[in-house]
């Protein structure tokens, strides 16, 4: 059962029916409210109600209408001489509210339940007549002032908050069904309560100063803790809002659990720290590049301000080195909703140049569109020209291997082959002045300068290999293509050369180290496969050359490293890939469907490390 008193009166309309002979309702209700209105609803239904009586001060029922003995059930001498409460279930609520009516003078009502305790809700209203000494009594149907209030209730208890009433004492009088749930406490145990049962901060001395604080502003809104029934302790928001009646004053709370947004709001604070904190550039930007938050080591690394940078777009940065086409594939790549990796050469706001290593991720919404771009940079100034400095020492030392090479070839050339032509001659001038009678001598010198032809032959192939003129002067292909005809010419293995597309001339150093691996290539070839035939093949691809050298031997990859790694099979397959990758290249051996093929990759155009 729910009783209370109407709440903003309404003037009552002026077609109410006439009662029991004298004055009528309205007369009766007009000439004691005066200016006070009745709810607008309560005016609707009072026209029609389902019944009306008269009681005395006594609670017993003077008179009852047709209708109102319909209503209870009972012919007219069953209701008239009984008491009030009798037709109404509850423990005297419909009395304490007539004794209110007859103390106060004022209309007053409540929600019953007709008896039985299961019958239909009403609402009963108390008007005084004019000589106070009884009261009309009209009796208004569940779908009236019910309904409207059952329509205010039931959004309270759907609106997922809990919800309290509680008193300037600070007792709760009246919980909804989320309060129960989210406390674990069962209504009876809420209401009769102190709210500090629930609240521990909202002491007797806190509550008086938030009600005083409500009472001035109508309204307050405020953060605590809240206790549940097993001792658990969760954050809440509780809006307050003031309802008074009169002397009667209710403080409506309607509590929140934020406990899922206090620990959203924690970890975007710790995200927000280490972003700000972060050593790495960390800059977000709309989806047309414009600048929305950049972190302090943005500021720390370009020199532009947190305010100059804001609305800007991150081509502010831009040196001019890195070509229209490399921004192109950017945003083609990012716009894609694909992450992109690469680095950037900068310039600061003072004009000095950086290197950046950047990472570009698109930030998508619920729908799974692109709204926002994320860029994580770090400075790599450092990096680059260390890397500059070990790229120097390296082509210093292919260089200087080169000249070092052909230093030998030449004294293998000049020096040692020459000597050996000599003795060669002197050994067949000497086998001329030899008498037949001396045959055995002679076919020891005969062998001996097969012996010395062999050698100078042989080191004459090695200065030659050693020192590749033909590289120097003829470019790569060229080179590579005599290299291949003497090959096939040594070894009888057929070899072709051929350029898939045409070759674009690359820095000396990568020209040699393409050569020595197809050199080193080709000696496993005739060393460790049975191949008959072996292709070398040029193709530049984008902004790379790829030469691929394939046999159709029966060696595995395994074999053809093992062997090579040997100190008598040249300078191995780890020793290939290190002077490949020194030059910025890669090297890749893989088993083809006729044998194996090695595949050498460099980059076509040089890298930059200019930082001015």
């Amino acid at each position: 059962m729910i009783s209370r008193p109407l709440i903003r009166p309404l003037a009552p309309p002026p077609n109410l029916r006439d009662f029991d002979g004298e004055c009528s309702v309205v007369e009766s209700i007009a000439s004691f409210v005066k200016q006070e209105r009745w709810e607008g609803f309560v005016s609707e239904k009072i026209q029609d109600p389902l019944g009306l009586l008269t009681v005395g001060q006594d609670g017993i029922v003077i008179a009852a209408d047709a209708a109102a003995c319909r209503l209870f059930g009972k012919p007219e001498e069953g209701v008239v001489g009984r008491a009030l409460g009798d037709f109404f279930s509850g423990d005297g609520e419909v009395e304490a509210l007539l004794r209110q009516s007859f103390a106060k003078g004022e209309v007053s009502g409540g929600e019953f339940r007709l008896n039985p305790g299961d019958g239909p809700w009403c609402h009963a209203i108390f008007i005084p007549e004019k000589n106070a000494g009884f009261r009309r009594v009209a009796v208004v149907g569940f779908d009236g002032i019910h309904d409207y209030l059952l329509m205010g209730r039931t959004a309270i208890e759907v609106s997922g908050d809990a919800v309290y009433w509680i008193t300037p004492d600070a007792t709760i009088v009246d919980v909804n069904s989320v309060a129960c749930a989210s406390s674990g406490y069962e209504r009876d145990q809420l209401v009769g309560a102190k709210i500090e049962k629930i609240d521990p901060i909202l002491t007797r001395e806190v509550w008086d100063l938030a009600f005083r604080s409500l009472r001035a502003n109508g309204s307050l809104k405020m953060e605590s803790v809240h206790r549940k029934k097993c001792g658990a302790e969760v954050p809440v928001e509780i809006s307050l809002a003031s309802v008074s009646r009169k002397e009667r004053e209710l403080a409506c709370a309607f509590v929140r659990n934020i406990q899922d947004r206090k620990r959203m709001k924690e970890n975007l604070l710790k995200l927000r720290m280490a972003v700000e904190q972060s050593a790495n550039t960390i800059v977000i930007t709309d989806k047309s590049g414009t600048i929305e938050y950049v972190n302090a080591a943005f500021t720390k690394t370009s020199g532009y301000t947190f305010s100059e940078a804001i609305g800007k777009n991150p081509s502010v940065l831009k040196s001019g080195l890195q070509s229209e086409k490399f921004y192109k594939e950017l945003w083609e790549t990012i716009l894609q909703g694909q992450i992109w990796r690469g680095m950037f050469h900068n310039k600061k706001k003072d004009g000095t140049s950086y290197w950046e290593s950047a990472t570009i991720s698109p930030i998508l919404d619920s729908a799974g569109n692109i709204f926002r771009f994320i860029a994580v940079k770090e400075d790599i100034t450092s990096q680059r020209l260390s890397e500059k400095k070990i790229e120097d020492l390296r082509q210093r030392l292919a260089m200087s291997e080169q000249d070092e090479r052909k230093r030998i070839a030449s004294a293998l050339h000049d020096s040692t082959v020459q000597d050996l032509v000599a003795v060669h001659l002197d050994i067949h001038r000497a086998v001329g002045m030899i008498g037949s009678e001396y045959s055995q001598a002679r076919d020891i010198l005969m062998d001996a300068m097969a012996i010395i032809e062999n050698n100078a032959n042989e080191l004459r192939s090695l200065a030659y290999d050693l020192h590749a003129p033909w590289l120097l002067h003829g470019g790569l292909f060229s080179g590579i293509e005599t290299y291949a005809r003497k090959f096939a010419v040594r070894s009888g293995i057929c070899a072709t050369v051929e350029a898939v597309t045409p070759i674009p001339r690359i820095s000396q150093i990568k020209e040699i180290s393409l050569y020595r691996i197809v050199q080193e290539s080709l000696t496993n070839v005739l060393r460790h496969s049975s191949a008959s035939r072996v292709w070398i093949r040029f193709e530049a691809t984008g902004e790379n050359l790829e030469v691929s050298i394939c046999d159709d031997g029966g060696a595995t990859p395994e074999v053809l490293e093992y062997a090579s790694s040997n100190p008598l099979g040249g300078i191995g397959i780890l020793s290939m890939r290190e002077r490949i990758e020194a030059v910025g290249g890669a090297l890749s051996v893989s088993r083809e469907p006729e044998g194996v093929c090695v595949r050498a990759l460099v980059p076509i155009f040089e890298d930059s490390y200019e930082l001015y």
